[in-house]
């Protein structure tokens, strides 16, 4: 995931040091645990900007399909199941029971997928897609928070495409 720097007075600096200190945690994961409690209670969609997940029809064969886009790498479609086993295996990183995933998924028809690993304290995620027939591949990292979220979502919108389709 790329980063940004926000501008702060250096005493909320300070503070905020020695909240994530006090909370023996990385002042990162601090941040992304605000942010996650404050948008939940603002009552916002159930989303992750800059990852875009509708889930829709495939106009070829009519099945539900989950598509998954973020900047920067082609847009993956995934049946319910594939974007369940994405969730899991996010999950499964999360919980340390695995260092690595691998789902097959389409691009534009094409054959992609999704490369999920840890790495240090941190989460990436390879995403593999041919939309015009070369193969290529993105990498986002991901924090612990994001990586979570991401996997809640995923689990959402492949709950939503399964029941579309009973």
């Amino acid at each position: 995931m790329s980063h940004s720097t926000v501008s702060i007075p250096t005493a909320r600096a300070h503070q905020f040091r020695l909240l994530a200190r006090h909370h023996e945690v990385p002042a990162a994961d601090l941040l992304d645990e605000f942010i996650r409690g404050s948008w939940d209670h603002a009552g916002f969609e159930f989303d992750l900007p800059p990852f875009d997940m509708p889930v829709g029809r495939d106009d070829a064969t009519g099945e539900q399909r989950v598509f998954l886009s973020t900047p920067g790498a082609d847009v993956l479609d995934f049946s319910a199941d594939q974007a369940h086993a994405v969730a899991n295996g996010i999950m499964a990183l999360l919980a340390g029971s695995a260092s690595r995933f691998v789902v097959a998924a389409r691009c534009a028809g094409r054959p992609g997928g999704l490369v999920g690993e840890r790495r240090g304290r941190g989460y990436t995620l390879k995403i593999a897609g041919n939309l015009d027939g070369v193969p290529r591949a993105a990498v986002v990292s991901l924090t612990r928070s994001v990586a979570n979220d991401l996997a809640r979502i995923l689990e959402d919108r492949a709950s939503k495409a399964a029941k579309a389709v009973s």
